[in-house]
């Protein structure tokens, strides 16, 4: 019988294959199966020649393996390889984002917008450019961090992803958003509708919306459920 730590492990290594590699997921589901613990994954070369030729591998995936190797702690469990290799993909866009970013770039997705510029006094390149820098990778990386927060709730809870819900775990049904902001009242109209469904249909559902940080939701979301029907208290959680 295979033993639950296993399973972990290979729905960790099938994770991350996925994301770093164009391999079919039914390929993928077999190389996986191959590891029964972290340290078999760390102990393999993945480089080696005779480990990939029946899967007929080219040396770029190989070295995406080796990659995965590297950074794999066997001191650690397979949830907290699962954080690690989370927090590690964000920063690596972050800084991909951050690279890539050009003025040419910016010009072209019309990201400088002339009359907030003039509204804001700058008018000179060098504070035209630092402005706008900073307001482009904001919105970049608060997308990104977003969905990084969902995967983490999801691998810490170990729960799946829903049909509209980030994550679901049991009845527990979450919609997961960075902080108390990032919700408007037409986002929020529409918790309440999927909350008050899913409430008509298993009384024991538990619909919330989880915050990656802030002390209490903004007055947006609580007013709208309030107005809706719904007790804030209870179908929110701040970080």
């Amino acid at each position: 019988m295979v033993s639950n730590n296993t399973l972990d492990v290979r729905k960790f290594l099938t994770y991350v294959l996925k994301k770093e590699t164009g391999i079919k997921t039914e390929r993928i589901k077999v190389i996986a199966n191959k590891f029964s613990s972290l340290s078999d994954i760390k102990k393999t070369d993945m480089m080696k020649e005779t480990f990939f030729s029946k899967y007929d591998l080219q040396k770029k995936t190989r070295e995406k393996f080796e990659k995965i190797r590297k950074s794999i702690q066997e001191s650690d469990d397979v949830r907290t390889n699962y954080v690690w290799y989370l927090y590690g993909r964000f920063v690596e866009r972050a800084v991909n984002s951050i690279q890539e970013l050009s003025m040419e770039k910016m010009v072209e997705k019309s990201s400088i917008n002339p009359f907030m510029a003039k509204a804001l006094g700058l008018d000179d390149i060098d504070s035209i450019s630092k402005y706008f820098v900073v307001q482009t990778l904001s919105r970049s990386l608060v997308t990104s961090f977003g969905t990084t927060l969902e995967e983490l709730i999801k691998v810490i809870a170990g729960g799946d992803k829903g049909d509209w819900w980030d994550v679901v775990k049991g009845n527990h049904h979450w919609s997961v958003k960075s902080g108390p902001n990032d919700m408007n009242k037409d986002q929020t109209v529409e918790f309440a509708s999927r909350a008050k469904r899913l409430l008509s249909l298993n009384n024991k559902a538990l619909p919330k919306i989880l915050m990656g940080y802030g002390k209490e939701p903004h007055q947006v979301i609580t007013g709208t459920l309030e107005k809706e029907g719904l007790d804030p208290q209870k179908h929110t959680v701040p970080g």
